[in-house]
């Protein structure tokens, strides 16, 4: 198994839809993280 990590400034993301049909309702549908870790 390999693995990517990435330290990033930042990783913005937004909840377009959901997923699939059983997928709990989200409160924050857009937000922002700063100084993330990415694993891959």
């Amino acid at each position: 198994m390999k693995i990517l990590l990435l330290h990033t400034d930042y990783i913005e993301y937004e909840a377009k839809e959901k997923a699939i049909d059983g997928a709990d309702e989200i409160d924050i549908k857009k937000d922002r993280l700063d100084e993330a870790l990415a694993v891959f």
